[in-house]
C-alpha cells in the first residue's frame, strides 16, 4: 500500500482511539448538558439550579450510572466520526499545505475550510445516532437501550424522518465549531511551537502537553461560545421529534417564554458543554498528536 494510504489508515486508528477515550470520560457532562436544556422547557426551576446540585439530584433519583446514559450511541457516533474527521483533516491539510502560509490569513482560512468539509460529511452520515443519543440522554419516555430507543423513536416520531430532526441545527453547530476550533488550534499551536521555550523543550512531553492543551483550550473556548445557540436549538428539535415538528420561529418563542428571555434560553447548558469541550478537545487532540508523533519517530528509526 502507498505511504499516503498507510498514513490515512493510521490517522483513522489514532482518531478512533482518542474518540473512545474522550467519549467515555466526558459522557457525564454531555448528559448533564442535555438534561439541563431539556429541563428548561419541562421543568424551568430545575434547569436554573447550580450544576453540582443538578448532578447530585440526578444521581439521587436515577443512580450514578445515569450519568453514562447514552454512551453506546455516543461511542458509535464519536469513534468513527472523530476517526474520519481527524484522518480527513490530517490528510487534506497535508495535501493543501504546499506553501508555508500557516501563520497567514490564507493559512487560517485553509484550516477552517478543511475542517468544515470533513465535519459536514461526518455530521450528515451520523445524524441518526445524534438524535438517538439526545433522546436517550434526556431520559423521560425514551428507553435507555440503543435498539429499544431506535424502535421507540421510529414509532413515536413517525418513521425514518424522526432520526434526521435537527439536522440543519446540527450542521449549524458542528461545521462552524470544527472550522473555528481547528483554525484557532492550528494557529495557536503554530505560534507557540516557534517560541524559544517550546523550541528548546520540544522533546519534553510536559512542554508538548502544555502547548497542545493550551492550543486546544483556545479553540474549544471560542468555538463553543460561537456555536452554543445552535446546540440548544438542536437539542429541542430532537427532543420534540416524538411530539411533532415546530417551526424555528415557534421553537425560539417557546424557549423565550419558558426562560424569560431568548438570551438566557440560548445559553442554557453552556457550562457543562464548555467543560466537556475543553476536556474532550484536549484529550482527543493530545492523544492523536502524540500517537502520530510516536509513529513518525518509530518509522524514522533505521531498521
Amino acid at each position: 500500500p502507498s505511504r499516503g494510504g498507510s498514513d490515512f489508515a493510521w490517522s483513522l486508528a489514532y482518531g478512533a482511539t482518542s474518540g473512545a477515550i474522550s467519549s467515555v470520560v466526558f459522557q457525564p457532562l454531555d448528559v448533564l448538558k442535555t438534561r439541563v436544556q431539556a429541563a428548561a422547557v419541562q421543568q424551568p426551576a430545575a434547569s436554573r439550579r447550580s450544576l453540582p446540585r443538578f448532578a447530585a439530584e440526578l444521581i439521587r433519583r436515577e443512580g450514578p450510572l445515569a450519568l453514562w446514559r447514552g454512551t453506546s450511541p455516543t461511542l458509535l457516533r464519536t469513534v468513527p466520526g472523530l476517526a474520519m474527521y481527524l484522518a480527513a483533516v490530517n490528510s487534506l491539510h497535508d495535501r493543501l499545505s504546499t506553501s508555508r502560509d500557516d501563520a497567514s490569513i490564507g493559512g487560517l482560512a485553509k484550516a477552517a475550510g478543511v475542517a468544515a468539509a470533513a465535519r459536514s460529511a461526518t455530521a450528515v452520515a451520523l445524524q441518526p445516532l445524534v438524535t438517538l443519543k439526545t433522546n436517550i440522554e434526556a431520559g423521560g419516555r425514551c428507553p435507555p437501550g440503543l435498539f429499544s430507543a431506535a424502535g421507540w423513536l421510529w414509532r413515536a416520531g413517525g418513521g425514518p424522518a424522526a432520526f434526521y430532526r435537527g439536522l440543519a441545527a446540527t450542521l449549524a453547530r458542528d461545521v462552524p465549531y470544527s472550522s473555528i476550533y481547528f483554525a484557532v488550534y492550528s494557529e495557536t499551536n503554530s505560534l507557540l511551537i516557534h517560541l524559544p521555550i517550546f523550541l528548546e523543550n520540544n522533546a519534553n512531553f510536559k512542554y508538548r502537553l502544555a502547548r497542545l492543551c493550551f492550543a486546544s483550550a483556545c479553540g474549544s473556548l471560542i468555538a463553543t461560545l460561537a456555536t452554543h445557540p445552535a446546540d440548544v436549538v438542536k437539542t429541542h428539535q430532537q427532543l420534540l421529534a416524538a411530539g411533532g415538528r415546530l417551526r424555528l420561529a415557534d421553537l425560539l418563542q417557546r424557549i423565550r417564554d419558558s426562560e424569560g428571555s431568548l438570551a438566557a434560553g440560548l445559553t442554557r447548558g453552556l457550562a457543562p458543554r464548555l467543560l466537556r469541550r475543553l476536556g474532550f478537545g484536549a484529550v482527543s487532540w493530545v492523544t492523536f498528536e502524540e500517537l502520530r508523533r510516536l509513529r513518525t519517530a518509530r518509522s524514522a528509526q533505521p531498521r
